[in-house]
């Protein structure tokens, strides 16, 4: 059987280590970078390297061997300091254009749980969204665009807020956050992300939506004030203003699916 050839476009705090971990499982990964200086190390780490950037539009010399590829694992970050969320269609939107006379038949796109609006309940996939504000609206019109394609077939990954190895979100040390310490947390360790990634990849999962959450939903104020011990620092307080806004993530769709058991399933004691 021919070498499966993934391609991830965008090697960052994600994309780096899940393609490290499939390099390890013996695909062939290609990764792109928008750093010059990255290059170098993705290719020591037994990446096929690629620059390529998308302000909106695709700027890059070789596209259309990066996407010479089974799978496509689009992993473009939807930063909050966009000045226009629509902006991050756009980009989503020139990747497409290019995929049109690409081999790829399987593209797994890295969404988001804030699709969802705060319900202050359980929220799974199969519930009907509706857009509450305009980066979800952005995101669910790029999912409908995904599940409606002819060209591939798209597997939604809805993740949580991603945390582990240097990132763990908590404010500065005493500082005041302006939420309401009883709002619950959907978040997913690192580790998580890759086995969850990992698992659709080997299995060939298409047409999908799946959640990718951790068991567990501490409140802000338990998960801040944990991380705090953890890091020697006081912790923060809240305002405390309004009620608590939140909603609870299921994931057991994927669990079942893949027998799968979170490494990381309580974000308050990792």
């Amino acid at each position: 059987m021919a070498q499966k050839i993934v391609s991830i476009m965008g090697c960052g705090w994600l994309g780096l280590p899940l393609a490290q971990h499939l390099v390890r499982q013996r695909f062939k990964v290609k990764g792109s970078t928008t750093t010059q200086d990255k290059l170098p190390l993705l290719k020591k780490l037994g990446i096929e390297p690629y620059l390529i950037s998308c302000d909106p539009q695709i700027t890059a010399d070789n596209i259309e061997d990066f996407l010479d590829a089974d799978i496509l694992f689009l992993n473009i970050p939807f930063r909050r300091n966009l000045p226009n969320p629509e902006i991050y269609g756009e980009q989503i939107e020139a990747v497409l254009l290019n995929l049109q006379i690409s081999p790829v038949r399987s593209l797994i796109f890295a969404s988001s749980t804030s699709v969802y609006a705060d319900t202050n309940g359980s929220v799974k996939e199969e519930d009907e969204l509706t857009p509450y504000d305009a980066r979800s609206k952005v995101l669910l019109d790029i999912e409908e665009r995904l599940a409606w394609s002819l060209q591939f077939e798209a597997t939604i990954v809805r993740f949580g807020g991603l945390y582990g190895e240097d990132r763990f979100p908590g404010g500065s040390a005493g500082a005041v956050v302006a939420q309401h310490g009883e709002s619950r947390v959907n978040l997913i360790h690192r580790d998580d992300a890759i086995w969850v990634l990992s698992e659709i990849i080997n299995a060939d999962s298409r047409g999908e939506v799946f959640n990718a959450c951790a068991d567990g939903h501490p409140t802000l104020r338990e998960l801040y004030t944990a991380w705090a011990q953890l890091r020697g620092v006081p912790p923060p307080t809240f305002t405390d203003s309004g009620p608590p806004r939140y909603k609870i993530v299921n994931n057991e769709k994927f669990k079942r699916r893949f027998n799968y058991k979170y490494l990381h399933p309580n974000p308050q004691e990792s």
